[in-house]
């Protein structure tokens, strides 16, 4: 009980300082209507206009910067899966705020739960907000913004339906080795080593190469966040009788045999 009352303390300091932050950049009502239509573009306009607060509120909560890279994406999925609910009687800013404000905190308690559950309830609740949180933010406002706008982008279209795949003949080695090449500079700076197994012998597949290059992308990166060692990770490729098969392997905290079956359902 003790987490998650911290928990509530230390997120109540945030809203005087930033709910004001978000009302600076409020969209026009024209791309709030194009969004309740589910327009791919309003969204991307308000991700930029609105994506740098939310991250800021994200990261004061949650304490860190993968989860509030986690929960921004979130964010945005989620007002753009429930544009149809804003009715209009609040600035849309209002409501984003309170979205992001309400999913952060129900992370929080999740998380303190699980931790507290681990015995680590005690150093969840000393863990101070990180002051590097305003250059961390310029860091993202570029490269790793983009980012994260395509995958909400990318994510709001499989959702939809609009996803648009290039099925081609494709060598996976290369996509895999360019996955690699893209993720090497920050895994060194964070501590992390990727221990490569690529066959060559693998013959080409019909896939789209990018789609495959942004699954593992993705893969290494969860990799890296519930690794709570810096020890090596694994990307594989092998034939297994007619089927090539990618891998990613961590040595990290894992998944419970419990919520397996879980992997797949939204936001878990």
């Amino acid at each position: 009980m003790g987490g998650v009352g911290t928990g509530r303390r230390r997120s109540a300091k945030v809203i005087d300082g930033t709910l004001s932050d978000f009302s600076r950049n409020e969209p026009d009502a024209g791309t709030l209507a194009q969004l309740r239509g589910g327009d791919i573009g309003a969204l991307a306009t308000i991700f930029e206009l609105l994506a740098p607060q939310v991250y800021r509120l994200s990261r004061r909560i949650m304490g860190n910067q993968a989860d509030a890279e986690d929960a921004t994406q979130e964010a945005f999925l989620r007002a753009f899966k429930h544009a149809g609910k804003f009715d209009g009687r609040s600035r849309f800013s209002t409501w984003l705020y309170r979205l992001t404000l309400h999913h952060c905190l129900n992370k929080v308690q999740q998380r303190d739960r699980k931790r507290a559950s681990e015995h680590r309830a005690a150093e969840l609740l000393e863990r101070a907000y990180d002051q590097s949180a305003a250059s961390t933010l310029k860091r993202i406002a570029h490269n790793e913004q983009s980012e994260l706008l395509d995958n909400v982008l990318d994510f709001s279209k499989i959702e939809r339906g609009e996803k648009h795949y290039v099925f081609e003949t494709v060598r996976l080695q290369e996509p895999l080795r360019r996955a690699s090449s893209t993720l090497e500079h920050q895994l060194a700076r964070d501590g992390y080593s990727l221990e490569l197994a690529i066959d060559d012998a693998v013959p080409a597949v019909v896939a789209d190469a990018d789609a495959i290059g942004q699954a593992v992308v993705n893969l290494i990166s969860n990799a890296v966040k519930y690794s709570n060692n810096h020890q090596p990770i694994d990307l594989s490729l092998e034939l297994q009788g007619a089927d090539a098969v990618i891998s990613v392997r961590d040595r990290g905290i894992g998944i419970d045999e419990a919520d397996r079956h879980r992997i797949f359902n939204e936001f878990f």
